[in-house]
């Protein structure tokens, strides 16, 4: 089978060359280079170097020295950095708040630290690696990657065990002295923001050619014809890494922070100062992520094909945006010099910065759902910090793997060319903004005493100010510290003592402390209902999954356009500027979409908040959230991004106009085809367009 398929892809091959021999034998003045002359005669000189390191090069290793064999090792490195950056990190980012004290705007900065590394060195790492050793910068990449995995884990053995201990004020005592007006905590904690914020930077300096000149390697060493099939395998594994990152992490985070010592107080996972063990999603990335170091700096610089790819490889750039450096044209070296020259020459190739400014807006989308959609869940559907990170995962995987695995085939199925390739990315977010509507399934917000609900079971139209004391506890001497309880009421209280309660009972078969004599339950002194448990309480609600449903039907479509969008991108650049095109147009879209995503949607979700808890220091935490709100801000915000999205790829079609020879080349092939089919004779690859 193996022989067979081998041989069909040499007959292809053979009809693809002798295809384009005859397009330009029928138009000799307007032959069609896809490199240039000297990189030709360059590529010419380059032996086929076995795989290995200096002066090891085993045959038993050969089998690796192929488009597949790097594939394999490409694919780890984005799994391994999905599941750290973009799963492991998002989820834990509820419990890193709660365990140092950070607020959402400071903890979506943990995320955006990433992106802004990222987008400071990106553009010289692909200037310069563009004419250089790839799988060396790729293989480089990756140790300085575990690095930052190494220090991302960091805190936690260098920091006292969490203590959550239970407020000993836990019961109405009108003879006990007036508690503390703010929350005492240890300020210092907060300073390891900057520690998460190194780890994140050297995250993102080691994945920065990862997602260029990993796919520029790919695109000098594989057909044209299946190009789209290796880039879809490489993105489905992309979205692959993150959901295995939401699963795994969920699970983590069942297990106790500081285990195998049991958490204090017998509190559950689904206590709301429940801590995971949010370190142990480091672990993973840093040993797999040592082991494919080695391997990919094994690989030569060019694969044995590399040749044959070049003559079958056909321009697609922007009329009008040839570039080719001082070494080319002059014969002396460029370098740093001809950098003006490249970016002006991007610049002003509007379809590559409409497809730029679609990714910007594209990118804040899903940055901001990645860094909070666990949280949002948790809000939303008062899910633990487990079971959302699980949900997540149940969406981020099949609708990744399945959308790339099909925006690859139908641009190999098709043939389609640029045109083709942006048609279906608006197709697609077309429906993904109409699935946004998903964002409106929510549930009520708790019933919480003094904040959106009056002491005496009325509801209370929450206006910036809220008011924990009342006439059934305002003898009690309460403290600040937020230890909630459920009454039987079904309505939360800011802890025992906020609730009145006069008795501290046994826990109860779940492992809950109970109280009894809660004044501010009851209703009255006849009310048998004046009990609470520790924790918060329960929601009757139906619309988890229909939410996930939908969002599930957003996520796949999106998922759809990242295969033609990446594709097009490196087929309206000259072919000498793949790598710079595609760090330029990763510089815009973290510069402006990754970034200020996380934080900006930090920002709208901390608007929604109406339940702070402020230490001595001043530093605030979100305990509770008017989800309505958050609903509203979420889907204004993002659909705005996303029908800029459709705006910018209908700008881009609009825009992009053929080189005069590919237009030629074009319909030389449309008749060789025909010709072709009525002579019998076999037809090569055909590129047809919408």
């Amino acid at each position: 089978m193996n022989n067979s398929t081998g041989a069909m892809d040499d007959q292809n091959d053979r009809n693809e060359i002798s295809n384009q021999a005859e397009v330009e034998m029928r138009n000799p003045n307007k032959r069609t280079p896809s490199i240039s002359s000297k990189e030709e005669d360059a590529n010419e000189d380059v032996e086929c170097v076995p795989y290995g390191w200096l002066s090891i090069r085993p045959k038993w290793l050969q089998f690796l020295n192929n488009p597949k064999g790097y594939l394999v090792f490409l694919c780890w490195f984005v799994f391994v950095q999905g599941m750290a950056v973009n799963g492991f990190i998002s989820v834990i980012i509820s419990t890193l708040e709660r365990r140092f004290v950070l607020p959402s705007v400071q903890s979506g900065s943990i995320s955006s630290c990433y992106d802004f590394s990222v987008m400071i060195i990106i553009i010289f790492v692909t200037y310069l690696g563009e004419s250089s050793h790839k799988p060396k910068w790729l293989g480089t990449g990756a140790f300085i990657f575990v690095l930052g995995s190494l220090v991302f884990m960091l805190p936690h053995f260098i920091t006292p065990e969490y203590d959550v201990t239970p407020s000993e004020v836990d019961t109405c005592d009108p003879t006990r002295p007036t508690a503390n007006t703010c929350l005492e905590g240890d300020s210092s904690l907060s300073n390891y923001f900057w520690m998460f914020v190194a780890a994140q930077a050297l995250h993102g300096i080691g994945a920065s050619p990862l997602f260029t000149l990993g796919v520029t390697y790919l695109d000098e060493n594989v057909r044209p014809a299946s190009l789209s099939i290796y880039i879809g395998i490489f993105q489905a594994v992309s979205t692959l890494g993150p959901a295995v990152g939401y699963l795994v992490g969920g699970l983590f985070l069942g297990i106790w922070t500081d285990f195998p010592k049991e958490p204090p107080g017998g509190i559950a996972d689904d206590h709301p100062l429940w801590v995971g063990a949010w370190w142990l999603g480091s672990v993973m990335p840093a040993c797999l992520g040592i082991l494919m170091v080695l391997p990919l700096l094994g690989f030569p610089r060019y694969l044995k094909d590399h040749k044959k790819v070049a003559a079958l490889r056909v321009v697609e750039n922007q009329k009008g945006t040839d570039f080719k450096s001082r070494s080319e044209t002059e014969g002396v070296a460029g370098g740093i010099k001809d950098f003006p020259v490249a970016v002006w020459t991007l610049v002003k190739n509007a379809p590559f910065m409409f497809i730029c400014l679609g990714l910007i807006t594209e990118s804040m989308i899903l940055s901001s759902i990645s860094a909070f959609g666990p949280k949002l869940l948790e809000s939303q559907f008062s899910v633990s910090s487990g079971s959302s990170a699980i949900i997540a995962g149940m969406v981020v995987i099949p609708s990744g793997l399945i959308g790339a695995l099909i925006g690859g085939f139908l641009v190999k199925k098709f043939n389609l060319m640029f045109r083709g390739m942006i048609l279906l990315c608006i197709a697609t977010l077309s429906v993904s903004l109409v699935l946004m509507a998903g964002f409106f399934f929510n549930c009520p917000s708790l019933r919480f005493a003094g904040v959106n609900t009056y002491y005496n079971n009325t509801s209370l139209d929450y206006k910036g100010v809220f008011d924990l004391a009342s006439q059934c506890n305002s003898n009690c001497s309460c403290d600040t510290s937020y230890n909630p309880v459920c009454g039987d009421n079904n309505i939360m209280y800011y802890s025992s003592c906020h609730a009145g309660c006069t008795e501290k009972l046994d826990k109860n078969a779940d492992g809950y402390q109970t109280f009894s004599g809660c004044g501010c339950v009851s209703a009255n002194e006849t009310d048998a209902r004046n009990g609470a448990v520790a924790g918060e309480c329960s929601i009757d609600c139906g619309n988890l999954w229909g939410f996930i449903v939908v969002v599930f039907a957003m996520a796949l479509f999106a998922f759809v356009a990242v295969v033609p969008t990446v594709t097009a991108t490196i087929r309206c650049v000259s072919h000498t500027q793949r790598a710079f095109a595609l760090g330029v147009q990763s510089l815009l879209y973290r510069a402006l979409g990754t970034v200020p995503g996380p934080i900006i949607f930090g920002s709208i979700i901390d608007q929604s908040c109406i339940l702070w808890e402020t230490s001595c220091d001043g530093a605030r935490q979100c305990w509770l959230y008017n989800n309505g709100e958050m609903s509203l801000n979420v889907f204004i915000l993002l659909a705005s991004l996303k029908l800029g999205s459709c705006i910018f790829y209908i700008l881009c079609y609009m825009t992009y106009r053929a080189p005069s020879s590919a237009e030629e080349g074009k319909d030389s092939d449309v008749k060789m085809a025909s010709d072709g089919k009525a002579e019998g004779a076999p037809v090569g690859t055909l590129s047809t367009d919408f």
